[in-house]
């Protein structure tokens, strides 16, 4: 099961520089995990996904996420 949250973001902002897009980062958190999608230098979406039948209530407490490092996420850059 998966939560999928886009976003709008103010094009008037300035974006941050990242050389690739769009772009994934991956979080776990207890029986699922986060991806924050970003897309030509603004936050376009949030993905939580669990591995369970259970609606969650909320987003996970920050101490409960723990970030992926690149390599080990295999997501670095996302296919959409």
């Amino acid at each position: 099961m998966a939560w999928r949250i886009k976003f709008g973001a103010d094009r008037t902002l300035p974006i941050a520089e990242v050389t690739d897009s769009p772009v994934a980062i991956e979080a776990d958190v207890p029986d699922g995990g986060l991806i924050v999608f970003a897309e030509d230098g603004r936050l376009s979406c949030l993905e939580y996904w669990t591995t369970t039948d259970d609606v969650p209530a909320g987003f996970p407490p920050p101490e409960h996420i723990a970030l992926c490092p690149p390599e080990s996420a295999g997501i670095g850059r996302a296919g959409w």
